[in-house]
């Protein structure tokens, strides 16, 4: 071979191997088939008007080239996507999974999008953080919260006995609310002139929240809107969503957080905020293309490595979500949840939701080998948070009565279902554990015929939880056995 023949040999391996390098399977959105290739690049021609990237591919059929647009590593992105194009054209649209030669960033789509970004400083690739304050600290800075403990003797002192400065720490400190009200609206009352007199306003409008006094919050906030101070006036736009929220529901409250997200004469901190309330709204009511697309921008804007994390995790239990809905995969949930617990700077426990649901995924994917040990090292990692920590004692139950481990798994169920003081923190959702524990023992005492074991739980379930989802199944799996007895007898 010459040195000719060599060189050209030698170039083309390299080009395969940087092509073996380059080339990514990917997700895209499949948008028209063509019977030539002509037809198909003037169609990609007029679809890159709106969109970018577009792409053309051969591929079989009567119509084998395809154009596509988007790249999307996760199906769950591609799936958010396409069901949220706006175009009248793209209403046949499917999701496809190409090899791309060159990946790379979408760039444009037409997509709506749950917020606006603009305003927000560009961020490098390399996530380095943007300074500025958190939505809590926020929060503080303008009045809306307090981190200060307050003094015995004014927890505890008459109203009436208090200047003005201290009604305003009471107003603004005291754990208890009606307290809080009285001093501020005294305060306010006394001092209309002082500097402060705005902050109790929106102090007065945040308390006011928990009793459901929709229009003396809506005239609060009136008066700090007539002054038109530059600082505090953008707060009311947020806290007039937050009434929304409050009073008409999720689902009613999201444009009025979408729009304060996308104002740009509101603070960072809090526009974040509204942000975040957008996407968790969008979830809880329904939405999961919206709030897949929410969370995803959060993490493109975020400004510390937390938020960024917590916007993985979030995303990582909406695919877990779609998988089981038939979209996307398990597998495809598990790696994003892993991604989020390997992020710099996760807060603890969204690390611990997020190995929580990748040991779920294992469970719903019946790989239960090894399972229950990798479940004590969790409880081990995270055995100071203790919404995960019963969640995972739970599965763990589960997983060793699939193993045909029922000794093991009722002295898990027992141990959880002796749990006490566990609050509303202490759950996902509403779902509290013991109830699960409680059913699944249930079913134990009828699956070895033990009517005294299934009378004592199912009255501890009655009694503790009367309207349980768990103690229906319990119910019914009950009375299923007695009918299969009787057809046997």
């Amino acid at each position: 071979m010459s040195i000719y023949h060599r060189c050209c040999f030698l170039v083309s391996v390299l080009l395969s191997l940087v092509s073996s390098v380059i080339a990514a399977e990917r997700y895209t959105i499949q948008i028209g088939a063509y019977e030539t290739a002509a037809a198909a690049e003037a169609a990609a021609l007029s679809a890159e008007a709106y969109a970018d990237p577009v792409h053309v591919f051969e591929g079989e059929g009567t119509h084998p080239w395809k154009v596509t647009l988007g790249e999307f590593e996760f199906y769950a992105g591609a799936w958010a996507v396409k069901e949220k194009l706006n175009r009248p054209e793209l209403t046949g649209c499917f999701i496809a999974r190409r090899d791309i030669a060159r990946p790379q960033r979408n760039e444009q789509l037409p997509v709506d999008e749950p917020f606006t970004l603009n305003g927000f400083p560009d961020r490098p690739r390399n996530r380095v953080p943007i300074e500025e304050l958190q939505p809590l600290e926020y929060m503080r800075s303008v009045g809306l919260e307090s981190n200060e403990r307050l003094p015995a003797e004014l927890s505890g002192a008459a109203l009436a006995s208090l200047d003005n400065d201290q009604l305003y720490r009471v107003g603004v400190s005291d754990s208890d609310n009606a307290r809080g009200i009285s001093a501020l609206q005294t305060f306010i009352s006394n001092a209309p002139t002082d500097p402060r007199v705005n902050r109790a306003r929106l102090r007065l409008a945040k308390r006011l929240m928990r009793t459901d006094d929709f229009t003396q919050i809506e005239q609060v906030l009136t008066t700090v809107e007539g002054e038109q101070n530059e600082e505090l006036t953008p707060v009311c736009g947020f806290l007039r969503a937050y009434v929304v929220l409050k009073r008409d529901g999720k689902s009613a409250a999201i444009d009025d957080f979408a729009a304060v997200a996308g104002d740009m004469t509101v603070p960072a901190a809090l526009r974040r905020d509204a942000m975040r309330r957008v996407a968790r709204a969008m979830h809880s009511t329904g939405d999961p293309a919206g709030a897949w697309l929410a969370f995803e921008r959060i993490l493109e804007s975020a400004p510390d490595r937390s938020t960024q994390a917590w916007a993985r995790m979030q995303m990582a239990g909406l695919a877990i979500e779609l998988a089981g809905r038939g979209k996307g995969t398990l597998a495809e949930g598990r790696e994003l949840a892993e991604r989020a617990a390997a992020m710099p700077g996760i807060a603890k426990r969204d690390r611990a939701t997020a190995l929580l649901m990748r040991l779920e995924t294992l469970f719903n994917e019946r790989r239960y080998e090894g399972l229950p040990l990798q479940i004590d090292a969790y409880l081990a990692e995270f055995s100071d948070i203790r919404r995960e920590c019963l969640t995972a004692r739970v599965l763990k139950g589960t997983t060793l009565l699939q193993t045909g481990d029922e000794v093991g798994a009722r002295a898990v169920f027992e141990a959880v279902a002796a749990e006490e003081n566990v609050a509303a923190r202490d759950m996902f959702g509403s779902e509290d554990q013991r109830a699960r524990a409680l059913g699944y023992l249930c079913q134990l005492c009828v699956r070895h015929g033990d009517e005294q074991g299934y009378t004592t739980y199912m009255g501890e379930l009655t009694q503790r939880f009367p309207g349980s989802r768990h103690r229906t199944e319990a119910l019914e799996y009950y009375e299923t056995e007695e009918r299969l007895k009787l057809l046997h007898e």
